[in-house]
């Protein structure tokens, strides 16, 4: 688990950085990547929707923003934005 930690957070790094070139596909194969090996990384997640959005890949986008609803503390950015991608915000 701890190893899966590392590998993930190497993953975001690369993310950072691909995106620094402006390489939205590779930076979105990053936050999945690391997204894969560690389910429960919160700002992996929201980079993916991110990433799916700036792609218009609104499909995957929703897919991946219920994920990141389930694992997102309520009352974060992330929570909030989950709830937007997935229309739940309108519930109120």
């Amino acid at each position: 688990e701890a190893l899966h930690a590392i590998h993930a957070e190497a993953r975001m790094v690369l993310r950072d950085e691909r995106l620094s070139k402006d390489d939205v596909r590779t930076a979105l194969a990053c936050a999945e990547a690391a997204v894969r090996l560690q389910p429960g990384h919160v700002a992996a997640g929201l980079k993916r929707c991110e990433l799916l959005f700036r792609l218009g890949r609104l499909t995957d986008l929703r897919a991946a923003a219920v994920a990141l609803g389930k694992i997102a503390p309520v009352g974060t950015d992330a929570y909030d934005a989950a709830a937007f991608w997935t229309g739940a915000d309108h519930a109120s």
